[in-house]
């Protein structure tokens, strides 16, 4: 079982690799084979880690209902299984998917619950999705002071953790500005 669990680990990671190249489908493929495995496993965790890079995926894709669909259902596991964090994170998924299509009262809604568990577990990276997620949020309203000040609560936390990857993402959205 070992062997299984480290290969549907390393899986899910080429999922990403998939969807960062914009190989959609074949990301989807790998990460249904993935849920797969974990739902004859019953762990709700992975599965509903596994629900949330399903949800993003349709959303880059812009198939907003299967990420609805995909999204609630990481949300549910997440909250079955007892996993804040990982909560935390599909919300911010779902307030992402709310700004696309523009419902951005619900789009902060989910944001909202996402800051109250943040408010519980005090994760650097979760603070980070959700102030630069917020940003977005932001700058779609045309808020556009409020959202160069969650850009940079965002840098800040990117400084602080040493990550490449996330002060990336900062610059994307300082350059949406």
């Amino acid at each position: 079982t070992n062997d299984l669990e480290s290969a549907s680990k390393v899986a899910m990671e080429t999922g990403l690799v998939f969807r960062h190249l914009g190989q959609y489908d074949t990301a989807e493929e790998t990460y249904r084979e993935v849920l797969a495995y974990y739902q004859s496993t019953g762990n709700v965790v992975w599965q509903a880690n596994l629900l949330n890079n399903l949800g993003v995926l349709h959303i880059i894709a812009g198939n907003y209902e299967g990420a609805l669909i995909e999204l609630e259902r990481s949300i549910e596991y997440a909250n079955t299984g007892g996993y804040l964090r990982l909560g935390g994170y599909a919300l911010v998924s779902l307030g992402d998917l709310f700004t696309d299509i523009k419902a951005y009262k619900e789009a902060g809604e989910a944001y909202n619950k996402a800051n109250s568990i943040l408010n519980q577990i005090h994760d650097l990276f979760l603070e980070f999705y959700i102030n630069l997620s917020m940003a977005e949020l932001e700058l779609a309203r045309g808020r556009f002071t409020r959202a160069r000040e969650l850009i940079e609560s965002a840098q800040e936390i990117a400084l602080e953790t040493g990550s490449k990857y996330e002060m990336n993402l900062c610059k994307i959205s300082k350059g949406k500005m």
